[in-house]
C-alpha cells in the first residue's frame, strides 16, 4: 500500500522561518504578553487551560460518567477517542489564532507538540492525516495550516503521514456563527479518500486544530470509515468548551470576540 507524503504547498515560508526568526527574535503571541524570545513563551504554555477533569474520552467535554458521556451514549460521535492540548481559551486561542490568520508559522511546531503530547500512551495508531482545508481557503489564509500541524504531529509520535489521503471535495461556508444543525448540514459530503491512497485496516489519527461542535471532524471521520478506516482518533491544539466550563483568567487572557450562535467559541477552516 502507498502512503504520499508531499509536503504542504507553503514550503517557502516553513524553510525561511528559523532564518528570520534569527534576524528578528519572535514575540510570544498571546495578547497581552509579547516576550522576546518565543512565539508562545514558557509563562503562557504553563497558562493554558486545561480540559476539565473527568472529561468524556470520545468528546471532550466535562463527564462524571468513565469513557463516553451520556451524550455520546445517545448520539456518538463517529470517532473513538478525542485527544486535544486544552481548552480553546487564551493563550491557546491567541497562538492558533496568530498561526491560522496571522501566518506566524513559527508556532505550528510548538502547537503540534502541544497537540501530540496530549495523546494518551495507550493509543496504537498506523497512520496520521490532516483535516484538510479546501484549496480556496489555503490559497486565501497563504498557509495549509492543518497539513502543517499534521506534519508537526507526525514527526513527533513518529509514524507515517498520509497527507493525500483525506480531500475536501468542496468549499464549504464559515463554520463561525451557526448552530450545530447548520454546522452539520454545511460540511454534510465535504470529505472524499483519494481512491490511490487507501486506508483499509488502518487505524487513522486525524489532525486538526480546534473542534467546537465535532461536526467537521465528524464528517470527516465518517468519510475515513466508509473507506475502510478501522478507527479513528482525533488530535487537536485545542477543544472548545461551553461557557459555563471555561476557566477564569487574568482580564488580557479573556476573549469573547470569537462566539458563535452556538455558545461556543468557533473556528472555521
Amino acid at each position: 500500500m502507498s502512503f504520499a507524503t508531499h509536503p504542504p504547498r507553503d514550503g517557502l515560508r516553513f524553510r525561511l522561518q528559523p532564518l528570520i526568526d534569527l534576524i528578528f527574535p519572535p514575540r510570544c503571541a498571546a495578547r497581552g504578553c509579547g516576550r522576546r524570545g518565543s512565539w508562545l513563551c514558557d509563562a503562557c504554555r504553563a497558562a493554558i487551560q486545561p480540559l476539565p477533569a473527568g472529561s468524556c474520552q470520545r468528546c471532550a467535554l466535562r463527564s462524571d460518567e468513565l469513557g463516553p458521556c451520556p451524550a455520546c451514549l445517545r448520539r456518538p460521535m463517529p470517532f473513538a477517542r478525542c485527544f486535544a492540548a486544552g481548552a480553546y481559551e487564551a493563550p491557546l486561542s491567541d497562538a492558533i489564532r496568530a498561526f491560522k490568520y496571522r501566518r506566524q508559522v513559527g508556532l505550528a511546531p510548538i502547537l503540534a507538540g502541544l497537540a501530540a503530547n496530549a495523546i494518551a500512551s495507550d493509543r496504537h495508531v498506523d497512520r496520521v492525516v490532516a483535516l484538510p482545508s479546501h484549496p480556496s481557503r489555503v490559497a486565501e489564509r497563504g498557509i495549509d495550516h492543518t497539513a502543517r500541524l499534521a506534519v508537526g504531529v507526525a514527526e513527533r509520535i513518529g509514524l507515517p503521514l498520509a497527507s493525500d489521503c483525506l480531500r475536501r471535495r468542496r468549499a464549504t461556508q464559515a463554520q463561525v456563527g451557526r448552530s450545530a444543525s447548520a454546522r452539520a448540514a454545511n460540511v454534510a459530503g465535504a470529505f472524499t479518500v483519494g481512491s490511490e491512497v487507501g486506508c483499509q485496516g488502518l487505524r487513522i489519527l486525524l489532525v486538526d486544530d480546534v473542534m467546537t461542535t465535532g461536526a467537521t471532524a465528524s464528517e470527516a471521520t465518517r468519510a475515513l470509515i466508509q473507506a475502510g478506516a478501522a478507527s479513528v482518533d482525533l488530535c487537536l491544539v485545542a477543544r472548545a468548551l461551553p461557557p459555563r466550563l471555561v476557566g477564569t483568567r487574568p482580564d488580557h487572557y479573556n476573549s469573547s470576540s470569537d462566539r458563535g450562535s452556538c455558545g461556543l467559541r468557533t473556528t472555521h477552516h
